[in-house]
């Protein structure tokens, strides 16, 4: 039996140098979106060619809702919570500034929210769940947020 300390292993190289991934690049054009948030978005998706669909993101991150159906009844209730928490934060975090600097984020918002002032959570999660996808197509694009282009920044 051989001993895993034994074996030597390759030293381990990241494929692009720390702070230097262009994922994260991209992903800092959207507005609210600093670069604590598009690194931990890079860190959580990797891939954004594993997901075979843009809604899959969503799924990952625990963002949709619940869905209880039975015959002609379809219930939607809370998000699933089922992916990393940490993203979910930082996503939601991240959905508070686009909202106030994003025309396109806000119109989003408000949309979902409605006149109903107590629909705001649910309008974040869900202005949450589209960056989520937005961040995904943006990265598997390989381009920059196509609204708001006066606010558009490249760090």
């Amino acid at each position: 039996m051989q001993i895993i300390s034994d074996v030597p292993f390759p030293p381990l190289s990241p494929p692009f140098p720390p702070g230097r991934h262009p994922g994260v690049s991209v992903l800092r054009t959207i507005a609210g979106v600093g670069p604590r948030t598009s690194e931990a978005v890079m860190a959580y998706m990797d891939d954004p060619e594993r997901f075979t669909r843009n809604q899959k993101v969503g799924s990952y991150f625990g963002l949709v809702p619940c869905q209880d159906q039975s015959a002609d009844r379809n219930r939607l209730g809370h998000i699933t919570r089922q992916g990393p928490a940490t993203e979910r934060k930082v996503l939601t975090e991240a959905a508070w500034p686009g909202i106030r600097r994003s025309a396109h984020l806000r119109g989003y918002f408000h949309r979902i929210q409605g006149d109903d002032p107590s629909g705001k959570r649910i309008a974040l999660s869900a202005t949450a769940h589209y960056l989520a996808r937005a961040m995904q197509a943006m990265l598997r694009a390989g381009e920059c947020w196509p609204y708001d282009g006066q606010e558009n920044r490249v760090a």
